[in-house]
């Protein structure tokens, strides 16, 4: 059943920001992507992770609507066409976007590191200290 729910949730965003997205710039201009980008992302978000139709552990990022709306657009066009040529043409932007998000991952990774290495330096000047106010009191 969860997984279910998760195609359920990606095909909602996918297709949304498929079949909506365009319709709000075509009309607005950039400031129609603008209010697209707020009133989709948001409700989608709110439907997707906050009401918890996509069930995720407490430590996993959150990739999987940006995922979902991307393989939506990316066959999106092959599906109009009945083709496969939009996506041998699209290979080259999904080979810059994942060597882009490995490059994202190793440095979000090195960010993560960094936090906990500042983290276990306060815990361990937190502790030199109350050890030295112990000192203080049994002397």
């Amino acid at each position: 059943m969860k997984f279910l729910r998760g195609v359920i949730g990606y095909a909602y965003a996918g297709l949304f920001v498929a079949l909506v997205w365009g319709d709000y710039v075509k009309a607005y201009g950039i400031a129609g992507g603008l209010l697209a980008c707020t009133l989709i992302i948001s409700i989608l978000w709110y439907m997707n992770h906050y009401l918890g139709l996509i069930k995720f552990d407490d430590n996993s990022g959150f990739i999987d609507m940006g995922l979902g709306i991307g393989t939506c657009l990316f066959l999106k066009q092959a599906f109009i066409e009945k083709s496969v040529q939009p996506l041998a043409n699209g290979l080259p932007t999904l080979i810059c976007v994942i060597i882009g998000a490995i490059v994202g991952g190793f440095v979000a990774g090195m960010i993560e590191k960094d936090f906990m290495k500042d983290e276990a330096q306060k815990l361990k000047n937190e502790q030199t200290v109350e050890f030295k106010e112990l000192e203080k009191e049994n002397v």
